[in-house]
Formats: C-alpha cells, structure tokens, sequence
C-alpha cells in the first residue's frame, strides 16, 4: 500500500471542518481578527505547501494546530528579533532557557543590575511590540 494513499489528506474539508476552531484558537492569542483570520490563511497555506510531509502520525486536526502555534511564535520571535541583541539575550537566557541571573552574568560578563534591567527593558519592549501586533496579554 502506498503510503501517501494511507496518509491522505482531505485538503477540501479543511475550512469547513478546522476553520473555526483555528480562528478561535488564533484570537485567544491575539487581539485582532484581522490578524487571527490572516494566522489562519497563512496555517492553511503552510499546510498544503507541506502536506507531501504529513506522515499520519497524528490527527490531521492536530497536524494543523502545530502549523498554527509554529505561525503565533514566528511573531513572537520577529518582536524578540528587533531588540538589541545583548538584551535579546538576557530574554532568552533567563525566560527560555531558565538560566538564573549569575549565569547569565557570567555568560555575558555583566552585572546583576545590568542583568535585570535588560531583562525589564526587554519584557517592556516585547509587550509593546507585541500588543501593536494584536497579541493579548
């Protein structure tokens, strides 16, 4: 049996079927319907640029809603991308990585004041860019 036969994807049935549900899942994320509606049409493009891909190893639903949450931190990384990269960094170390301010420090060869207001710096300027983006908070 071929395995693209078994794995096929009923691209035709996408809208009706997920549509809503990835629409509502994008607007619990941001604030604007224009952005959720434009999440979704990008979700399902990606999906059908992709679809060669789709093994079956999970729900075509949940195949879709990976698309999306991977589209929601594309935005997310474009805001982190804009700031100062030293800054950026102590983001990333601290709130990704979960590394504790003297790491950091050590790491970047800065003081534990300096540490933390990069870090202030960087939540503030992440929740302005983000919210210009429509994300809710």
């Amino acid at each position: 049996m071929d395995i693209r036969r078994k794995y096929a994807l009923n691209i035709e049935t996408w809208v009706e079927n997920h549509g809503d549900t990835l629409y509502h899942f994008a607007l619990t994320r941001v604030r604007k319907k224009d952005i959720a509606e434009d999440l979704v049409q990008e979700t399902f493009l990606s999906a059908v640029r992709s679809q060669t891909r789709f093994k079956g190893l999970s729900s075509e639903k949940t195949w879709l809603f990976s698309i999306m949450k991977h589209k929601v931190l594309e935005l997310f990384f474009q805001c982190l991308s804009r700031l100062p990269k030293r800054t950026a960094d102590v983001f990333v170390y601290r709130e990704i990585d979960g590394l504790d301010t003297a790491e950091i420090c050590k790491r970047l060869g800065i003081s534990a004041s300096n540490c933390w207001t990069m870090l202030y710096r960087a939540k503030s300027r992440l929740r302005q860019s983000m919210g210009i983006l429509g994300f809710s908070r």
